[in-house]
């Protein structure tokens, strides 16, 4: 059994870095390349300095994490934490992911029927702000927290050492 989990550290120490910040990257590079090209840029400037700091946090926190530098994982936690919930609730939205999103979300029509989904997207999203539709919704996304579990796995494995 010791040897079982030796080699799961190691695949921790090993693999955690790459696949979160490669994943980090690659998120904010997408969601930086989707706001320039797929934005209608109606979007008040305060969500627009709010997108550059999140484009920011994801590329540097994956590069750091990535290269096992100070604050990588510290900025990747803060990255992540800020993709866990979205919801839109008297035409306010926050909705903000990278890479994929998976979870659960829980939806109010505008007959108060509630129903709840699994949904499983690709890509990035970034919506801060007044939205006016007749739905309201929240959700989790688990990726995120499954990524924040193993970036603490990683550093307890490495303050152990």
């Amino acid at each position: 059994m010791k040897k079982l989990d030796k080699k799961y550290e190691q695949n921790i120490l090993k693999f955690v870095p790459k696949i979160i910040g490669v994943y980090q990257i690659l998120g904010g590079l997408f969601l930086f390349l989707m706001s320039i090209f797929l934005s209608d840029f109606r979007m008040v400037a305060w969500a627009q300095v709010f997108l550059v700091l999140l484009v920011f946090f994801s590329i540097v926190g994956g590069y750091l994490f990535l290269k096992q530098k100070k604050y990588g994982a510290f900025l990747c936690v803060i990255n992540q934490s800020l993709q866990i919930i979205r919801f839109q609730f008297l035409g306010f939205t926050l909705k903000y992911y990278t890479g994929i999103s998976a979870g659960v979300i829980i939806e109010s029509s505008f007959l108060n029927e509630l129903s709840f989904s699994f949904n499983l997207t690709p890509g990035a999203s970034f919506i801060l702000g007044p939205i006016y539709t007749m739905n309201d919704f929240f959700g989790l996304n688990v990726i995120p927290i499954l990524f924040i579990y193993y970036i603490y796995r990683h550093k307890e494995i490495l303050t152990k050492m």
